[in-house]
């Protein structure tokens, strides 16, 4: 998952509109409210075992495998071997694919992904943590930036797809050859689709997938409210961003170059059905 590309709106889709079980944070969330609302007392540490949990007409499984933290402690549960998982929402690949999938036993899998321009998903970004009081990362000085004085911040985001398709390669660090590096494991590993293509790439990913079946009558619905209906606009996003070509527009482009170019090959990718 490519954080502020659709996250929100794969897990809905996933979920409620295709009933299929997810691996994400929204498992251990469910859990834990569980345990509140029967009078369980609260458990530190790692689930004791895999397990299926419902809310909301949607399943997951009790491990969360978006942090590194949480693919540490769901390693010794084998999520992706047990047969219980239909889809992880992942955005760490290197740790997922070295902690949680077993070429030797056959555990693999087939990845896909959103893409949204970077410049759009950085401002997304900027603005969900002005006000995101709740995440790790958020500083309450944030509220006073421009989006100007953020992309100059060493503190803001630098080329973050680039150096994820990289194993974590600074940003700032990167060259040419990891950008082609990046561009091959694209052409080679994913199915892409676009924020900007919703309906089409999830007509893509269905059929790639075998998804075209759904245990949810109103699929078609639920599919098209969130593809095609605005299910996919963060309300972050609906009356902010910054105008194509504007001064803020070229400096959040050049602290992310890289990403960019990357962009643009997904682009491609995506036009020539790969």
């Amino acid at each position: 998952r490519v954080p502020k590309a659709g996250g929100t709106t794969a897990q809905v889709i996933l979920a409620k509109c295709l009933g299929l079980v997810v691996a994400c944070e929204s498992g251990p969330v469910l859990e834990a409210q569980r345990r509140n609302e029967t009078g369980g007392s609260p458990r530190g540490g790692p689930p004791d075992a895999l397990r299926v949990v419902r809310g909301g007409g949607q399943r997951f499984v009790n491990v969360d495998v978006t942090t590194r933290a949480g693919i540490l402690e769901a390693r010794g549960l084998d999520p992706m071997g047990s047969g219980l998982v239909d889809v992880a929402i992942a955005p760490e690949i290197l740790p997922f694919v070295t902690h949680l999938l077993d070429d030797s036993r056959g555990v693999r899998g087939r990845a896909f992904a959103l893409f949204r321009h970077p410049v759009e998903r950085f401002a997304s970004m900027f603005y969900y943590l002005q006000t995101a009081h709740w995440e790790p990362t958020y500083s309450p000085h944030m509220a006073n930036y421009t989006i100007m004085e953020w992309a100059k911040s060493p503190r803001a985001e630098s080329n973050w797809l680039t150096s994820n398709l990289c194993g974590g390669v600074d940003g700032r660090q990167l060259t040419d050859a990891h950008l082609e590096t990046a561009k091959d494991v694209l052409r080679r590993k994913f199915v892409v689709g676009l924020t900007s293509e919703m309906a089409e790439s999830w007509r893509r990913f269905r059929s790639h997938f075998g998804w075209e079946e759904s245990t949810n009558p109103d699929a078609e619905s639920c599919m098209k409210t969130m593809t095609e209906s605005g299910g996919g606009v963060n309300r972050n996003d609906r009356n902010r961003g910054i105008e194509r070509g504007s001064a803020e527009w070229d400096a959040v482009a050049s602290v992310n170059a890289f990403d960019v170019r990357l962009y643009e090959y997904t682009v491609e990718l995506f036009r020539s059905g790969t």
